[in-house]
C-alpha cells in the first residue's frame, strides 16, 4: 500500500534532500562559479561595466558557459572607478557574513519520506525489468514493462514511410554524419549571413555566435526518443517524442521558431489561438452571435508526425511569399533564409533507440522547437480556403495547433466537418459536435443567461473526467512561494474563465478540498483564498506589461493581494524622473537544499546594500532557488541515463531475465503518503 500512496505524490514531488551532505550545500553557496556568491558577484560587475550600453541580448540566443572568471580590464577600471570600488567595500562586508553564515549552521532537517519510500524508489531506480515514464495529458506516472516498451517503441520506428535505420558502424557513421551536418550547417549560415545582418542588425553578432558554438562537434548529442505513455486510451500506447537538446538542428530550429514568430506578429492569422486568456478576451468582444448556430470542436490526430514533410515545407513557403511579398530582392532573401533553415531542420531529423540510428524521413519531430509554429502555419493555409467557401456559414472559428472550435449553422456542420477531414489525407480529425455546449482548452463555453441576453457565450472552467488533480503535496520540498504561487495562479485561472461568480465558487470550494486532501493545512490554505476576489476579473483578463497603464484603474482599482502587489512593484522600478524603467533586480542563484532553507540569505545580501548602490540605481537583490531533483527527474530522467549506459557495457545474457506482469498503473486518489503518517 505505502508504494502506491508514494507514487500518488505525483511527478513533480520532491523528497527531502539528505542532511549529511552538508559540504556540498556550502560549496554551492560559496565556490560554485555557476551559482551562489561567484555568479552573483559576476552578476554585479557586469551591471556596472554595461550599464550605459542598452542590452540588445536576447535570452533564447544565449550561450551557457561554464567556469566563467570575473576580468576587469584598466580602461574599465578608469571609466567605472566610483562603482567598481563601491562593489568591492560591499563584497568586503558581506561575503564573509555570509561565509560564517553558511560555515556555522546547523541542519536539523525532518524527512518527508519513510524509509520505506526510499528503499522503493531505488528499487524502481534498480529495476531494469520495469520502465519509468510519463504518462500522457499530465495523468502522472506510468510503470510499464520493459519488454512492452521496447516492442512498442520498435514497431514505430519499423514503420518505414517516417523512420529509416541507418545502417553503419555506429562509431564511425555518427563520426562521420556529425562532420558532414556540422559543414553543412557552418556552409547554410556563411551563405545567410548578409541577409541575417540586414534582418536582424541589433542581434545578427549573437545569433551568428550562437549558431556557431550552441552546440559544436563535442557538445553533439544524438536525441533518443522516448514514449509518453497514453494511459487514457483503451489500449494501452505511446505517444514518440524526441527531445532535441543538443542535436546540430537545435540552433537553427530555435532561429527559425525566432524569425516566423516575428512575421506572425507582423502579419497575424485571425483564427490563431495565442492562449485561454486571449482566447476569452477575444470572445467576450465578439458582436452578438446568431442563436440557432451549434458547437463543432475537433482535435487533429497525431499532428506533428503526421505532416508529410515536402507538402509541409511548401506550405510554409506559400505563406512567407503571401505575407513577405516575395518578389521583393530583399523579401526574396529572407524567404530563402527561412526555408534553407527549415529544410536543414526537417531532413536531419536523426535519433537513437538501444544504440541504433534512425533517419525520421516524413513528419515531424515532437521535440524540436520550430514543431509547434511550423505545424500552425501548415494547418492556416491549408484551412483558409475553407473559411473562404464557408464564410457565411462560419461564426466562429478558432484553432489553437490542434485544437478546432467553430459556430456554425446547423445546415453546414456536416460539410464543415466533411471538409476539414479532407485536407489531407494524413491529418484526421476527430470530432465533437453538440448544439448548447463546447469544450475548448480548458474552457466549457456554452449558451447561458448571458447568451440569451446579449448573445455572447457564456463561459466556466472544463476540468477534464480523467484529470487527477495531482497537485503539488505540501509535505514536497519546494519552497513556500512556489506553493503559494501555484494555488494563486489557479484560482486567478478559474475567476478568469468564469462568466458567472456562482460558478467560481462552486470551483472554489471544490479546489480547497482538493488541497487539504493533499496534505495543506487551513491555516496555509486560508489567506492565499481570502486575498484574491471574482471582483477583479477584468484585471485579471489585462496582460501583467499592459496593467500599470490601462486606464481601467481609472475607475476600478483592484482588492486582490496579487494585483495590488504587482502594481506597487510596478511603481517602484520607476526612477524619480519618471522617464526610465529601473533595470530588473539581480539575483543570487542558490538550490534550495537543508543549509539555503534556514539561512536568511536576501537579508545577508541586503544589509549592506547602501554601500554596491553608490552612484548606480539597481533593485535589491532577489532570492531564486533551483529545485532538488524530483520524482520526474529521478525516476524517468536519471533512471533512462543510467540504463542507456548500462546498455552499452552489459552483454545481454543467454538466460531470459526476468520479467514483470505489465503495470499499467494510473493513482486517482489524492490521500496523504506514509511520510505524513510517520510524521
Amino acid at each position: 500500500m505505502f508504494e502506491r500512496q508514494f507514487l500518488a505524490n505525483g511527478l513533480r514531488f520532491i523528497p527531502s534532500p539528505p542532511t549529511r551532505t552538508i559540504d556540498d550545500y556550502r560549496e554551492q553557496f560559496l565556490r560554485d562559479n555557476t551559482r551562489g556568491w561567484l555568479r552573483f558577484s559576476r552578476t554585479l560587475t557586469n551591471r556596472v561595466l554595461y550599464r550605459d550600453k542598452p542590452s540588445t541580448l536576447l535570452s533564447k540566443f544565449t550561450i551557457p558557459v561554464a567556469n566563467r572568471t570575473e576580468h576587469i580590464s584598466d580602461e574599465d577600471w578608469a571609466k567605472h572607478f566610483v562603482a567598481l570600488r563601491a562593489l568591492q567595500q560591499y563584497r568586503s562586508v558581506t561575503l564573509p557574513a555570509l561565509t560564517h553564515a553558511v560555515t556555522t549552521a546547523t541542519l536539523r532537517e525532518r524527512m518527508n519520506t519513510s524509509r520505506e519510500d526510499l528503499a522503493f524508489l531505488r528499487q524502481l531506480m534498480h529495476d531494469r525489468s520495469i520502465t519509468c515514464k510519463a504518462a500522457d495529458k499530465n495523468l502522472g506516472l506510468a510503470l510499464v514493462d520493459t519488454d512492452w516498451y521496447d516492442r512498442e517503441l520498435r514497431g514505430m520506428l519499423g514503420q518505414t514511410v517516417t523512420y529509416k535505420r541507418v545502417i553503419e558502424t555506429p562509431r564511425s557513421g555518427l563520426s562521420q554524419l556529425k562532420l558532414r551536418l556540422v559543414a553543412d550547417l557552418k556552409k547554410l549560415v556563411a551563405a545567410h549571413s548578409t541577409t541575417l545582418a540586414d534582418w536582424q542588425p541589433e542581434h545578427v553578432d549573437q545569433i551568428l555566435r550562437f549558431m556557431e558554438r550552441r552546440v559544436t562537434l563535442s557538445s553533439l548529442r544524438l536525441p533518443e526518443i522516448y514514449l509518453l505513455i497514453k494511459v487514457h486510451k483503451k489500449t494501452l500506447c505511446g505517444r514518440p517524442i524526441v527531445p532535441c537538446m543538443n542535436w546540430i538542428t537545435t540552433p537553427p530550429s530555435i532561429l527559425v521558431d525566432f524569425l516566423l514568430q516575428e512575421i506572425l506578429r507582423a502579419h497575424p492569422v485571425p483564427w490563431m489561438v495565442k492562449d485561454t486568456k486571449s482566447l476569452i478576451t477575444d470572445l467576450e468582444s465578439t458582436p452578438e452571435l446568431p442563436r440557432g448556430g451549434v458547437f463543432v470542436t475537433a482535435d487533429i490526430a497525431s499532428l506533428y508526425t503526421n505532416i508529410d514533410t515536402q507538402m509541409g515545407l511548401e506550405q510554409v513557403e506559400k505563406f512567407l511569399i503571401d505575407r513577405l511579398s516575395g518578389t521583393d530582392t530583399v523579401q526574396a532573401s529572407r524567404i530563402r533564409l527561412v526555408m534553407d533553415l527549415l529544410r536543414f531542420v526537417m531532413n536531419n531529423s536523426y535519433l537513437s533507440f538501444k544504440s541504433t540510428l534512425y533517419h525520421q524521413i516524413d513528419g515531424t519531430a515532437m521535440g524540436t522547437s520550430c514543431a509547434p509554429i511550423y505545424a500552425n502555419i501548415i494547418v492556416a493555409m491549408l484551412e483558409q480556403q475553407i473559411l473562404t467557401d464557408l464564410g457565411p456559414d462560419i461564426f466562429l472559428y478558432r484553432r489553437f495547433l490542434d485544437d478546432v472550435f467553430a459556430y456554425v449553422t446547423a445546415d453546414v456542420a456536416d460539410r464543415f466537418m466533411a471538409r476539414l477531414n479532407s485536407l489531407h489525407p494524413k491529418l484526421k480529425f476527430e470530432f465533437v459536435s453538440h448544439p448548447t455546449e463546447a469544450s475548448f482548452l480548458d474552457l466549457l463555453i456554452y449558451k447561458g443567461p448571458q447568451f440569451e441576453s446579449d448573445g455572447r457565450f457564456d463561459l466556466r472552467v472544463h476540468q477534464k473526467k480523467m484529470n487527477l488533480y495531482l497537485y503539488l503535496p505540501y509535505h514536497s520540498y519546494h519552497t513556500d512561494a512556489a506553493k503559494r504561487s501555484f494555488i494563486q495562479t489557479e484560482l486567478t485561472r478559474y475567476i478568469r474563465n468564469s462568466t458567472h461568480r456562482s460558478d467560481y465558487v462552486d470551483l472554489k470550494h471544490t479546489f480547497y478540498q482538493r488541497l487539504r486532501d493533499r496534505g495543506y493545512p487551513h491555516a496555509f490554505l486560508e489567506p492565499i483564498f481570502e486575498s484574491i476576489f471574482y471582483e477583479d476579473r477584468k484585471l485579471f483578463l489585462i496582460s501583467a506589461k499592459e496593467l500599470p497603464t490601462h486606464p481601467i484603474l481609472l475607475s476600478q482599482m483592484p482588492r486582490s493581494t496579487c494585483l495590488i502587489k504587482r502594481l506597487a512593484r510596478a511603481q517602484r522600478n520607476v526612477q524619480p524622473d519618471g522617464a526610465n524603467v529601473l533595470p530588473p533586480p539581480p539575483v543570487f542563484i542558490i538550490p534550495y537544499t537543508p543549509l539555503s532553507r534556514i539561512l536568511s540569505t536576501r537579508r545577508l545580501l541586503t544589509h549592506q546594500w547602501h554601500l554596491a548602490t553608490q552612484g548606480l540605481q539597481m533593485p535589491a537583490p532577489i532570492i531564486a532557488y533551483q529545485s532538488y531533483p524530483s520524482i520526474m527527474a529521478k525516476l524517468v530522467f536519471e533512471k533512462a541515463r543510467t540504463n542507456r549506459l548500462l546498455s552499452k557495457w552489459d552483454k545481454p545474457s543467454s538466460q531470459s531475465r526476468p520479467r514483470t506482469t505489465q503495470l499499467r498503473l494510473r493513482f486517482e486518489f489524492q490521500s496523504t503518503t506514509s511520510s505524513q503518517q510517520h510524521e
